[in-house]
C-alpha cells in the first residue's frame, strides 16, 4: 500500500489551514470601496442607494447606507473605473466617475424639499433581505436579451460555465426555483434558456439556501438557490423560434410552451435543428445524486474544439422532445414528471501537425480525422415529495437509456485507421428519503439503489502500409451500487446542534472484456469484479449564531475492497477518518470571512486496475495493474 503523502506532511497541511482559518478570506472581489454618507450638517444618512456601473451600464455592485451612514461594497478589479450614482428620496442624487481601487469614498448629500406633480413609486432595483437577494428583471435587461438566462448570467456574483450549470460565488447552485416549486429537479438548462425573460418580475438569489425545510436551523448549506417570481399568478407562455435557410438546407425549430399556475406547472419542448446547436446540455444533470456508475471505457478520438463558440464550427442534425410537470396537492405533496428524448448526429472534421525534435533528426507528424458521433438519450424521473417544516418525504424512481454510434477516420501518410464505436447502456434507480421529529430529535432515512449494464464494441479497420489483422475490442459491465444511512439529529442548546450519521455504501461491479486479432499481443482478455463496501459513522457539531456559522465533521469508515481477476484476488481492510471543517463569519451584508480545511482519503475504483490489455482507442490499448492505490488530500 503506498501512501502519496505522509502523516507528517497531511499535519502539516491541516496546521496550516486552520492557521489559515483566522487570516484568509475567500472572497471573489479585490476592491472595496467604502466610507460614510453625511448631510450637509455632518448628520449620517440611512437606507442611501449607491450603485456601481461599468461604461456598459452595467451594475457591477451595490450597497445601501446603515444607521451610521457607512457603508462597504465589494467590486471585480476587472475594470479601471467605475460610474457611481448615489441616490435617497428627499435629497439630492449624486453621479460621479471613482478609480476602481480599494479606498475610502465620504459622500455628503443636499437635503432639500422637491415638489413633484406625479410620484410613482418603484421597489429599488436590488434589494436584500435577510439571506435573500432581489433583482428587479427590468433593471438588468437588454433588448438582445431572449430569455430568462440571458438575464441571470448578468447580475453580480453569477457565472454560467459552458454545459449551462449556474455558479454563485464560485459554487453550483443547489436548486432552480419558479415561484418556490421545484418543475425541472436536476435538469434547470431547459428552463433557464427558453422561458421569456418578459414573464419574470424578480430573480431571487437565496444564499445557504437548505432546500429540506425541516434540516434549515440544523445543517448548514454553502450554496444558494435561484427562484423567480412571475410578473402573474397565472402565466402562460411559448417561445416558438423558426428558421430556414441554404446550405443546401438549414433549419432551426424551437416550440416550447409554458402554464404556471398555482399548485400546477407545466414546460414542454420540441426542438430541432442543423445550425450547430446542441442539445444535449438541455438534458445535463447539474445536481448529480451519485449513481453515476456507467463509464465510456472505450471511444472515437474527437477533435480538439476551437476556442470560440460551437455554433461557428459545429457540423450537427439535433432533435430534442421533452414533457415536464408539476402538481402540488392540498396537503402538500408535489408530484412531477419529468421525461425526455434526445437524438444527436454531430460531425467532426480537422487535423493536426505535430513536430518532433531527436537529437539533429526532426520528425514532421500530420493527420487528418472525419468524426460522426450519434449520441441518443431518453430519460424519464417520477417524483414524489413532501417538504415542510416539520416532516419531509421524497421517493424518486430514475429510467435512463443511452445508446450511441461513432464512426471515425484518422488518415494518415502511410495508414489509414476505420474506428467503428457502439455503446448501449441503461440505468435504473430509485431515491427513498424521509425525515421526521420524534421528542425533539430528528430522525433521517436515506436509501438509493441503482442498477447499470453497459455493452460498448470497438472496431479498428486499417489500410495502407504494413497492414494488421483489423482489431476488434468488445466490453460488457454490469453494476449495482447502494447506500443506506440513518441520521439522528438534536439541538442540544439554541446555537449548537448535534447530528450523528451511521450508513454503509456498497458497489458491486463485474467486467467481460476481450480483444480479438491484435497480432502482438496475447493477454487481452479480462475477466474481472471489482467490490466495495463502506461502513461509516458520522459524528457532527455545528454552530449557528446569526453573523457566525460553524460545523465540524468527524467521519470514520471501515472499508473493505475486493479485486478478483481470474486466479489472482486481492483483499483490502482499512480504518479511515475523514475530518472536515468549515467556520463562516459575516461581518456585514457585504463582507464575509470563511474558511474550511479537510483530509480526504482516496482508492483506486473499477477501471483502475485490471490484467489484460484493453483497446481504449485506435492509438492506446491500456494495461491496468494489481496496485490497488492510496491517495490522500
Amino acid at each position: 500500500m503506498k501512501s502519496y503523502f505522509t502523516n507528517k506532511k497531511t499535519s502539516r497541511l491541516l496546521l496550516f489551514y486552520v492557521l489559515s482559518l483566522f487570516s484568509c478570506v475567500l472572497a471573489r472581489a479585490q476592491v472595496t470601496i467604502y466610507g460614510k454618507v453625511n448631510d450637509t450638517e455632518g448628520k449620517p444618512i440611512l437606507g442611501v442607494n449607491l450603485i456601481f456601473l461599468n461604461h456598459e451600464k452595467k451594475i457591477k455592485g451595490f450597497a445601501i447606507s446603515k444607521t451610521d451612514g457607512t457603508y462597504s461594497v465589494k467590486l471585480s478589479p476587472e475594470e479601471d473605473s467605475l460610474w457611481v450614482t448615489v441616490s435617497k428620496l428627499g435629497c439630492t442624487s449624486i453621479e460621479k466617475t471613482v478609480v476602481n481601487k480599494t479606498q475610502q469614498l465620504d459622500i455628503i448629500l443636499v437635503k432639500g424639499v422637491i415638489d413633484l406633480k406625479e410620484i410613482e413609486v418603484k421597489p429599488p432595483p436590488i434589494r436584500k433581505r435577510g439571506d435573500t437577494l432581489s433583482f428587479k428583471v427590468e433593471e438588468f435587461q437588454s433588448v438582445s436579451d431572449r430569455s430568462i438566462g440571458d438575464v441571470i448570467q448578468k447580475l453580480p456574483g453569477i457565472e454560467v460555465d459552458p454545459r449551462g450549470n449556474i455558479l454563485y460565488q464560485g459554487k453550483a447552485i443547489n436548486r432552480y426555483y419558479v415561484e418556490n416549486m421545484n418543475l425541472m429537479g436536476t435538469q434547470y438548462s431547459l428552463l433557464n434558456e427558453n422561458l421569456p425573460k418578459g414573464k419574470v418580475a424578480t430573480i431571487e438569489i437565496l444564499e445557504n439556501h437548505q432546500p429540506i425545510r425541516v434540516l434549515d436551523s440544523l445543517k448548514i448549506s454553502e450554496n444558494a438557490a435561484i427562484n423567480l417570481t412571475l410578473r402573474n399568478k397565472y402565466t402562460t407562455a411559448a417561445k416558438i423560434d423558426y428558421g430556414i435557410g441554404g446550405s443546401p438546407l438549414l433549419w432551426d425549430i424551437n416550440v416550447t410552451p409554458f402554464v404556471f399556475i398555482p399548485k400546477f406547472q407545466f414546460l414542454g419542448s420540441l426542438q430541432s435543428n442543423n445550425v450547430g446547436k446542441s442539445t444535449l446540455n438541455q438534458q445535463f444533470n447539474f445536481l448529480d445524486t451519485g449513481t453515476e456508475i456507467n463509464q465510456n471505457w472505450l471511444s472515437v478520438i474527437p477533435v480538439n474544439a476551437p476556442p470560440f463558440s460551437a455554433e461557428r464550427w459545429l457540423k450537427n442534425t439535433s432533435h430534442f422532445g421533452s414533457v415536464n410537470g408539476l402538481k402540488k396537492t392540498k396537503k402538500e405533496l408535489e408530484l412531477r414528471l419529468n421525461t425526455s428524448l434526445t437524438l444527436d448526429k454531430q460531425k467532426q472534421s480537422g487535423s493536426t501537425n505535430t513536430q518532433y525534435l531527436l537529437g539533429d533528426n526532426i520528425i514532421m507528424y500530420s493527420e487528418t480525422v472525419e468524426n460522426i458521433f450519434n449520441q441518443n438519450q431518453v430519460r424519464t424521473s417520477l417524483n414524489l415529495e413532501k417538504n415542510s417544516t416539520k416532516n419531509y418525504f421524497k421517493n424518486s424512481f430514475d429510467f435512463e437509456k443511452n445508446w450511441r454510434a461513432d464512426l471515425g477516420t484518422a488518415l494518415r501518410i502511410n495508414r489509414d485507421y476505420h474506428q467503428d464505436k457502439s455503446g448501449d447502456n441503461l440505468k435504473l434507480s430509485n431515491h427513498l428519503h424521509k425525515i421526521f421529529t420524534h421528542k425533539k430529535t430528528k430522525f433521517n432515512f436515506y436509501s438509493v439503489i441503482a442498477f447499470s449494464t453497459n455493452q460498448q464494441t470497438l472496431k479498428v479497420g486499417l489500410s495502407g502500409l504494413d497492414t494488421l489483422a483489423s482489431p476488434l475490442q468488445t466490453l460488457s459491465a454490469k453494476n449495482l451500487y447502494t447506500h443506506h444511512y440513518v441520521e439522528f439529529s438534536k439541538r442540544l442548546i439554541a446555537p449548537i446542534s448535534l447530528s450523528l450519521n451511521l450508513g454503509a455504501k456498497t458497489q458491486n461491479s463485474a467486467i467481460d472484456a476481450s480483444l480479438f486479432r491484435y497480432q502482438e499481443l496475447n493477454d487481452t482478455l479480462n475477466n474481472f469484479s471489482f467490490n466495495t463496501a463502506d461502513f461509516y459513522a458520522s459524528p457532527s457539531l455545528s454552530f449557528t449564531a446569526k453573523k457566525l456559522q460553524a460545523i465540524v465533521r468527524i467521519p470514520v469508515s471501515y472499508l473493505n475492497i475486493y479485486f478478483k481477476e481470474l486466479k489472482l484476488s486481492n483483499n483490502y481492510n482499512k480504518w479511515i477518518a475523514n475530518p472536515d471543517i468549515l467556520i463562516s463569519l459575516k461581518l456585514n451584508k457585504n463582507f464575509t470571512l470563511t474558511n474550511s480545511a479537510r483530509l480526504h482519503n482516496m482508492f483506486s475504483s473499477v477501471g483502475d486496475m485490471y490484467l489484460g490489455y484493453i483497446m481504449r482507442n485506435y492509438l492506446e490499448v491500456t494495461k491496468g495493474n494489481t496496485n490497488l492505490n492510496h491517495l490522500k488530500n
